[in-house]
């Protein structure tokens, strides 16, 4: 579950919302905080896989609705070595990535 939200990537996923819902029509910008991370996944089972055992910095481009997005997980374990969560940076590089295509 989504436990924290900062206010830059709530807002480029507000900016974003139109377009995710193409492809994730349950998708709800102002809905993120406390929401399963499923929301993103057309697969969530491969995902929570992915992200229950992760042990090292996880980097992936995909594509939302037409935009792309960088996302960098990283585990969060606690003392004892147990997987408690995952810290996952967004960034909207739909822009970068156009102007890349056309050169």
């Amino acid at each position: 579950h989504i436990i924290y939200l900062n206010g830059t990537v709530h807002e480029m996923m507000r900016a974003a919302e139109a377009d995710i819902r193409k492809d994730l029509p349950a998708f709800r910008a102002d809905a993120l905080l406390g929401a399963n991370i499923d929301v993103f996944h057309r697969n969530p089972a491969h995902q929570r896989g992915l992200l229950a055992t992760l042990t090292q910095t996880f980097t992936s481009n995909l594509k939302l609705g037409g935009r792309s997005f960088r996302i960098i997980a990283n585990p969060i374990r606690d003392e004892a070595g147990r997987h408690v969560g995952t810290v996952v940076e967004w960034a909207d590089r739909t822009e970068e990535v156009q102007t890349e295509e056309e050169v």
